[in-house]
């Protein structure tokens, strides 16, 4: 900006007569000052009364006080012994200065230091203020070459403005070459100012001003200027959880960095606080979103127009804690060897969360306890090692194809965009050939017959009895038709001209579409046969039937019923009479012709090498329970468990009833590893429990 220099006299001092200028008709001109949007008038009692405010009582006489809303500049009127004097003072202004009760002198900032340093004409030095102006300021600031220039006087004008209808002294704007040697001053009221932008004489008079009076954050010698943000907030720590504990400090950049800042939020501010120094304590309430903004705001205390923002993620605690956790739990690998459970089980898991997957091991010796290779001749000998490595290996493969990725897991654990990112967690099941440290020795007898069994660490798999053969038919299809039916809702009443499907009825069809879609052998045929009564339109009788029966197959379906055949259909009023019983719906199930049940004794076996114990009622009828019951109660729900873990309920073709089909239940031993193997784990926190994981159907 250019450089300013300006002089206010004001005295109350008898002057000497001298002749003056005219003084020109006043004519009204609107400021253009960017810094004053608007100028109040103010009474003078009043500005009296808030002018004491701010002012010690040692300086008496307070006649004014001007708070701005642009510059911020306060202007003082005190008193003397020679009159009233008016002083102003800018930023950078030496207090020394400041301190001299002179005649009034302004300069802009980047005017030079020798310039700013120069003493103004102190009152009593010429009996007239003014009498040769150009002497006087010459004589003020260093010649004629410091003179006020118009374009910098134009520009003064335009951007401050100040004064008081209650006072009388006079003020006068220079310009160089305005004045001459004799030239008088006008009196002018203070308020006006010389039209110093145009060739004419006139004067202009601008509205009295008084500003709000609000001291706060002000002392005397403090730049006025509205704070200026050279950024957004920034924050040692941008992601927070909502734990109403935490605290992040906040940093804006300003200038002047003397103006004081106020801190808040915009916004919600979900309970939390900040200091006028820009610390924030978050709050504990990010209501019930896992991540919301925080937006902090930094603003001059004294002119909330200038402000800057910035913002904090705050995280629901779980979800910020999940979110720290996820990654070192997801690089982790988490085993658990020699597991013991049930009667006879024992296997290494191994958890892999990156690979999404559990592997089951289980080691095992090989033995032919009824073959003495040292007592055959080299023929016999050959031929004997090449059945034992086949019969190994398909003991294996029988193990792998049965029991190796039947059922997935997954992880429950809230968040779940965060811990959903484990599943599903497929299982590999192994058998693995050692010579020593093994789970089991497996007997393999290619001569002896027996029963197999499991007991101590030993198998015994006779002669005959690796083969699946058919077995207990046809009472394994009659076991599991009545399985199926006694889970039946049939038959389904419904309302009067209604396909909506009761609800105690549709929750027996959940827990029965549950049942079937955890079976894989048999495959059932399901009829559902919608009715509907003789009275009404036959028509419409007819499509009611038929969306009655559909929508009782929708829910089976919807349960994960896909691999068993449903056959919905609608015979409308057929056979009906007007009662109420002829609006429903039939289930009658099958097993497909010709089906029969297939026993897997080696993969039968294997269960029990994993702690599984026997469906079928056994040698001991006060057994009733299968060893896992517990377990499947536990993952499923006793329910569950009353239809497939109960002991001599009826034959069935699960695998440790008497079948093949490796059903969900049969999974629980694994689903306990996994839970205990990550609930050993230093992560996440809190730990895993059986809470945590489920299965997947």
């Amino acid at each position: 900006m250019a450089h300013l220099y300006r002089e206010i006299a004001m005295s109350q001092k008898a002057r000497s007569p001298r002749s003056r200028r005219p003084q020109p008709p006043t004519r009204p001109r609107t400021p253009k000052s960017p810094f004053i949007p608007q100028l109040q008038e103010v009474e003078p009692a009043a500005a009296a009364s808030q002018a004491k405010q701010f002012l010690t009582p040692d300086v008496p006489n307070i006649l004014a006080l001007q708070h701005t809303l642009g510059n911020k500049a306060i202007q003082r009127l005190i008193a003397n012994r020679q009159g009233k004097v008016q002083r102003h003072w800018m930023p950078g202004e030496p207090e020394e200065v400041q301190a001299m009760p002179a005649i009034q002198r302004h300069w802009m900032p980047g005017e030079p230091e020798e310039v700013q340093a120069k003493r103004v004409q102190r009152e009593g030095e010429e009996d007239e203020l003014q009498p040769k102006p150009a002497v006087g300021l010459s004589r003020a600031f260093g010649g004629p070459g410091h003179l006020q220039r118009r374009a910098m006087v134009q520009q003064t004008i335009n951007h401050h403005l100040w004064g008081n209808a209650a006072a009388t002294p006079t003020i006068q704007t220079w310009k160089k070459g305005e004045v001459s040697e004799g030239t008088t001053k006008g009196d002018i009221t203070l308020g006006q100012h010389k039209d110093v932008g145009t060739k004419t004489t006139g004067w202009q008079t601008a509205t009295p001003t008084v500003g709000p009076g609000d001291k706060s954050g002000f002392k005397l010698g403090e730049e006025r200027t509205p704070a200026t943000f050279s950024g957004p907030i920034t924050f040692n720590q941008v992601e927070l959880p909502a734990d109403g504990k935490s605290v992040v400090q906040g940093t804006a950049k300003w200038t002047p960095t003397t103006r004081s800042l106020k801190w808040g939020f915009v916004g919600n501010d979900y309970g939390s606080t900040v200091t006028d120094t820009g610390q924030i304590k978050v709050g504990d309430n990010t209501q019930g979103n896992e991540s919301v903004k925080l937006q902090v705001k930094a603003e001059d205390a004294a002119d909330g127009s200038a402000f800057t923002t910035g913002f904090i993620t705050l995280y629901d605690a779980k979800f910020y804690q999940a979110k720290l956790d996820f990654p070192k739990f997801a690089a982790g690998t988490y085993s658990y060897p020699n597991f013991t459970i049930g009667l006879n089980g024992k296997f290494d898991l191994d958890y892999q969360p990156a690979a999404n997957r559990a592997n089951v091991t289980v080691k095992v010796k090989f033995a032919f306890p009824d073959e003495d290779l040292s007592k055959m001749g080299l023929g016999e000998m050959a031929n004997a090692i090449i059945s034992q490595v086949q019969r190994q290996q398909q003991f294996v493969n029988q193990i792998a194809a049965q029991w190796s990725g039947r059922y997935q897991f997954k992880n429950v654990r809230e968040p779940q965009t965060i811990w959903s990112k484990l599943n599903p967690v497929d299982v590999k099941v192994n058998v693995t050939a050692v010579q020593s440290d093994q789970h089991f020795t497996v007997n393999l007898y290619s001569k002896t017959k027996g029963r197999a069994n499991v007991g101590g660490g030993q198998v015994h798999m006779f002669a005959g009895s690796d083969v699946p053969k058919p077995a207990f038919n046809p009472g394994t299809a009659q076991g599991e038709l009545l399985r199926v039916r006694r889970n039946t809702p049939t038959p389904i009443l419904f309302a009067n001209n209604s396909a909506d499907v009761p609800g105690d009825a549709a929750a027996k069809l959940q827990f029965l579409g549950t049942y079937l879609s955890r079976i894989n052998n048999p495959k059932f045929e399901i009829t559902i046969t919608g009715h509907a009564s003789a009275t009404g339109n036959k028509t419409q009788n007819q499509k009611l039937s038929e969306q009655r029966a559909q929508n009782v197959a929708a829910i089976l379906t919807g349960a994960g019923v896909t691999q068993h055949k449903l056959q919905p259909s609608g015979v409308g009023q057929t056979g009906a009479t007007a009662e109420d019983q002829w609006r429903k719906v039939e289930i009658a199930s099958a097993t497909p012709v010709g089906w029969q049940n297939m026993q897997d004794t080696t993969a039968h076996e294997f269960g029990h090498m994993i702690g599984l114990g026997d469906e079928y009622l056994g040698n001991d009828p006060t057994q009733t329970l299968a060893t896992h019951y517990d377990l499947v109660a536990k993952a499923f729900g006793k329910d569950y468990a009353d239809q497939v873990a109960k002991r001599g309920d009826t034959d069935y073709a699960s695998i440790m009833e008497g079948g093949d089909d490796v059903r969900i239940q049969h999974y629980v031993t694994f689903w306990s590893a996994l839970a205990e193997t990550t609930q050993k784990a230093a992560l996440p926190d809190p730990k895993f429990g059986y809470d945590d994981w489920k299965f997947i159907g």
